[in-house]
């Protein structure tokens, strides 16, 4: 599966991720939604009809929040588990 991310940086360390929505992955955005949710600070996030963009004020949360998706999406498509 391909997914479509849009990755804006602005120099006030403001950055913005848009993952183009597909009905294979609304799960996978619900958690990610969840996990932001009760685990960042400064974060907006809007789900939109095309995509859900999530923006940060905090330049720190840009990588983790990329990781973060790409961890989930991961497990979700590959039912990986870590068994150690």
């Amino acid at each position: 599966m391909e997914i479509s991310l849009k990755i804006k940086i602005y120099k006030n360390q403001q950055f913005s991720l848009s993952i183009e929505k597909h009905p294979e992955i609304a799960g996978v955005l619900n958690n990610l939604s969840n996990v932001l949710k009760a685990g960042c600070h400064n974060v907006i996030i809007k789900d939109q009809d095309e995509h859900f963009q999530i923006t940060s004020f905090e330049g720190a949360a840009t990588l983790s929040i990329i990781q973060t998706f790409i961890e989930v999406a991961y497990i979700n498509f590959t039912g990986y588990e870590d068994t150690n």
